[in-house]
């Protein structure tokens, strides 16, 4: 399957308060997406407390070329694993922000990709799922900075409930501490790509 999707909002914002729930949900915005406190991104099996297998969710190729070749895109999804395909060329820089008190929820597959700032500060309840993480540059590192994705050891406890773990940086990848990953529970697949 190949989608090949524009994103016509400059930003998405999911405000305090509401709740979005399906079997997938896509959040792309060239600018930036972002959940605020007390909103909640919630697929069906993150709602009820189940899991989805792997073999059950389909490989889907998202294209961003042109002027959405920089688009930031968070997704929870009981259907489908996204492999994100960038254009190469100048681009404008999205970014995320999941403030602290915001859920993402699934047991499908979680998805957060962009090329600017990503900040995951919120509660992701995503035990035995696909996790697909992508960034500029990924830091394990608990000073914070304004670019890429940074994995504090907060972020990193949670990481430990993924079924699966895929962390991929277009730049570098940089450890300012010891990482275990998947030792006390031992994922699926791990993935580390820079």
């Amino acid at each position: 399957h190949v989608r090949d999707d524009r994103p016509d909002a400059a930003g998405v914002r999911v405000a305090e308060g509401v709740s979005l729930g399906a079997e997938e949900i896509v959040l792309l915005a060239n600018d930036t997406v972002e959940l605020a406190a007390g909103a909640t991104v919630a697929t069906t099996s993150g709602s009820r407390g189940s899991t989805v297998d792997r073999d059950d969710l389909t490989d889907l190729k998202l294209n961003l070329a042109g002027n959405d070749a920089g688009a930031a895109i968070v997704a929870v999804s009981d259907r489908s694993l996204f492999d994100i395909e960038r254009a190469a060329g100048d681009l404008e820089v999205g970014s995320i922000a999941a403030t602290a008190g915001s859920a993402l929820v699934t047991g499908g597959a979680l998805h957060v990709n962009a090329p600017g700032e990503i900040a995951l500060d919120s509660d992701i309840r995503a035990r035995g799922a696909v996790w697909q993480l992508g960034a500029s540059t990924v830091r394990f590192d608990e000073a914070v900075h304004d670019d890429g994705l940074t994995i504090n050891s907060g972020l990193l406890a949670r990481m430990q409930e993924a079924g699966s773990l895929s962390i991929t940086s277009s730049d570098a990848m940089e450890f300012s501490y010891a990482v275990s990953l998947g030792t006390a529970n031992p994922f699926d697949e791990l993935t580390l790509a820079a």
